[in-house]
């Protein structure tokens, strides 16, 4: 996992939540107070995951009760030296919050958040392949705001997490 405070977010909208209950690498945390722009990016450097393996990223995140604007937002992910940014057209939409993502589902093309056993709750943000790179080779993920003129506030941010994808249960 890249941990919150090795992620690369607009810090004027943010502020840090200490946890001592956590290790220490992931006992801040930072918060959305109140920010019309929500970016968030993460990197890893491909020589720390396994080669010719397919992985998926996500958010790791808590919203507040009094959470607002968190109704959807865009995903991309990239390797850092074969492309400058991801086009919009070609991001993918996301709800975070699960009390508006409940809402008209079937109408909806997207990925919703869901809970996780230790009380946080997770959202994909993209899917790779490793291949054969070079170590020094990053990927990106990256979560941002689909509408700036909405006030976003009441996110926690533990992370992102980068994990070999599951194979396909047969059933």
């Amino acid at each position: 996992m890249v941990a919150a405070r090795q992620l690369a977010i607009v810090p004027r909208w943010w502020s840090w939540l200490y946890d001592s209950n956590s290790r220490s690498h992931f006992q801040r945390r930072f918060v959305l107070d109140k920010g019309r722009c929500l970016d968030i990016r993460g990197k890893m450097k491909i020589g720390m995951l396994s080669p010719h393996t397919t992985y998926e990223t996500y958010l790791v995140f808590k919203i507040y009760e009094d959470a607002c604007g968190l109704d959807s937002a865009n995903t991309s992910i990239r390797f850092v030296n074969e492309r400058e940014e991801v086009p919009d057209d070609e991001a993918s939409t996301v709800y975070p919050d699960p009390r508006t993502s409940a809402h008209n589902i079937e109408q909806r093309n997207g990925v919703l958040s869901r809970w996780r056993k230790d009380e946080w709750m997770e959202i994909k943000t993209g899917e790779f392949e490793t291949g054969a790179r070079d170590d020094d080779d990053e990927v990106e993920t990256r979560f941002m705001s689909t509408d700036t003129n909405i006030l976003k506030t009441g996110l926690i941010v533990q992370g992102i997490e980068f994990r070999p994808k599951q194979p396909m249960a047969v059933v």
